[in-house]
């Protein structure tokens, strides 16, 4: 961590000489610090850095690379994370949603095999934001949210192959059920039309 401090605050001194020469390292470096908060703070210095990582990569040199995009796409990943510690799924969502099309985009391009890994991070991430959205309008008593949440859910797993995408999918209903059998099973049915699914039956 004390080392992760002393290169940000290198990097971020040299950046300020000379940004185009610069930067570059100062948002390897601010990822890398955010990666080490994530393990020992409540989030928000991790959020703080891994934001600041992805702005200055943002406006970095040769938008249009692949190189460049991949780097966006890490750093959203990164961000996501750091959101979801938080508690803001919606965010958390948001990063994770532009990652995956960005990641998307390049495997079209010919990079499937070496952007797959990154995808399935980004996938598994947005499940668990997505998840964790759903408790979060259930608590706050918005069954209508709720089920906007779990519709989100439900449609990432068309496009996602991942075990643990479908089982964060398959929790995310059954507790929603347990929490507002009522409520969010109406909710429910206005929002897409459609019976609740039929793939869960109990927590546990």
């Amino acid at each position: 961590m004390a080392a992760a401090e002393r290169s940000v605050a290198l990097y971020r001194r040299a950046a300020e000489r000379d940004p185009a020469a610069h930067e570059p390292e100062l948002a390897r470096t601010l990822a890398a610090l955010s990666t080490h908060l994530l393990r020992t703070d409540t989030g928000d210095g991790s959020v703080a850095a891994a934001r600041e990582a992805l702005e200055i990569t943002r406006r970095s040199a040769e938008p249009d690379g692949q190189e460049h995009r991949s780097r966006i796409a890490q750093r959203l990943r990164l961000l996501g994370r750091a959101l979801h510690r938080t508690g803001d799924e919606e965010e958390a969502e948001a990063c994770f949603t532009e990652a995956e099309t960005i990641l998307r985009t390049l495997m079209e391009t010919g990079g499937r095999e070496r952007y797959a890994a990154d995808l399935d991070a980004a996938l598994s991430g947005l499940a668990a934001a997505l998840g964790a959205a759903v408790d979060v309008h259930l608590d706050a008593g918005r069954a209508t949210e709720a089920a906007a949440a779990l519709d989100r859910i439900h449609r990432l797993t068309g496009r996602a192959g991942r075990s643990d995408v479908h089982a964060a999918c398959v929790t995310a209903f059954a507790r929603a059920r347990a929490r507002e059998p009522e409520g969010t099973g109406q909710a429910w049915q206005l929002l897409t039309g459609e019976p609740w699914p039929s793939f869960v039956y109990r927590i546990g």
